[in-house]
């Protein structure tokens, strides 16, 4: 039986986004969730499939090692949901320590009801699953349709050159239409049908996840001094800011960290909350994109608190005089409106809607414009 407390677990709300890819055989979701990684890696975490884990790592295959029946399901299914579980509360854990936005699941805790007789109501009685609060484990779940669906010619021949795969066609398409009736209860299910290409799968899904990940929320202050005691414990890193286009509707510009680590940004216009896109880019392309532009220069000191890492700015140009500025981002409007400073920054003043101190403004104060 499954352990409650571990589903209700308050580690689940910690984290904001948790998203579950889910459907039947070849639905492209190993595929997607790897792109999806190489865009959302740095400020999420992705999880894989636990039954694919088992299955290649020694646990008795159907069609190889055993046949397939209703025993070998229930048996794997007691593995993998207990796992499934306690693997996702790892998760969780780690990305709400890290500070990452969002999970991505490859299948949920509901996926294993496709197999079943009766779906939920056999995972509530064989495993005393809660469906209503395994739903609430989960932000968003999308379904990818299987490529059986669409096209059983296409899927024999895929199947045929992966001797790992033992669902037939007719097996698939009744998992999925299992998938679909398991998941669709929840608020937040898409569903992806499989006859569209990969391209338009991916343009469809990040169009989803764009307006929750690709969103920076933040407040920004401004210090008259800071204790040394701050400086002296806080890590720091050397930044140089070049903005290469700004208008009304976004900011373009490369950054360096101690020139080791450089990255292009795009930001969207707004002052608590606004769009932010960026990406690691070699040292070449930095170099090359050049250093003409407006400019600025600063030391950063990371600063522990509540909970949050403060970001405290201390500006080198003789334009700025000295100027120190504090950021802190937040996951929600809400967890930033009730933000208090700590104590040695009480008397900071709060300069998140003055336009003046953006970066990209006074860069142009730097260059005199």
């Amino acid at each position: 039986m499954l352990n409650h407390k571990q589903i209700t677990d308050p580690i689940v709300n910690q984290v904001q986004h948790r998203i579950v890819f889910t459907g039947g055989p070849l639905a492209g979701k190993s595929t997607i969730m790897s792109y999806l990684e190489g865009v959302y890696g740095d400020k999420s975490r992705f999880m894989t499939e636990v039954a694919s884990m088992l299955l290649t790592n020694g646990y008795p295959k159907p069609g190889n090692d055993v046949m397939f029946s209703e025993d070998w399901l229930n048996y794997i299914n007691e593995t993998i949901i207990p796992t499934q579980v306690a693997m996702e509360n790892g998760h969780l854990h780690a990305a709400a320590e890290s500070k990452k936005r969002a999970v991505f699941f490859d299948r949920g805790l509901l996926d294993p009801s496709a197999y079943l007789p009766e779906g939920h109501l056999t995972m509530a009685n064989r495993y005393g699953m809660n469906i209503e609060a395994v739903m609430s484990r989960y932000s968003m779940v999308i379904h990818l349709q299987s490529l059986a669906c669409h096209s059983t010619e296409e899927y024999d021949r895929l199947c045929s050159t992966n001797p790992a795969r033992y669902d037939t066609a007719e097996m698939a398409i009744e998992r999925d239409i299992a998938l679909v009736e398991a998941w669709k209860g929840h608020p937040n299910w898409v569903f992806i049908p499989a006859g569209q290409s990969l391209d338009a799968k991916l343009q469809t899904i990040l169009s989803l996840l764009h307006p929750i990940l690709d969103v920076e929320i933040e407040r920004k202050f401004k210090l008259n001094s800071v204790p040394e005691s701050v400086l002296q414990s806080a890590v720091s890193k050397e930044i140089n800011q070049h903005y290469i286009m700004k208008d009304e509707r976004f900011v373009i510009r490369t950054r360096s960290y101690d020139r080791s680590v450089f990255e292009l940004c795009i930001k969207g216009s707004g002052a608590l909350k606004r769009m932010e896109w960026e990406t690691k880019i070699p040292m070449e392309l930095f170099n090359t994109m050049g250093s003409s532009w407006p400019t600025v220069s600063k030391t950063r000191y990371y600063i522990p608190y509540g909970g949050h890492t403060l970001e405290l700015d201390i500006y080198h140009s003789p334009s700025l005089n000295g100027l120190i500025t504090l950021e802190c981002e937040f996951e929600s409007e809400e967890a930033a409106n009730k933000f208090q400073l700590p104590e040695w920054a009480s008397d900071a003043i709060d300069v998140t809607e003055d336009p003046s101190y953006t970066n990209a403004a006074m860069a142009c104060i730097t260059e005199g414009g």
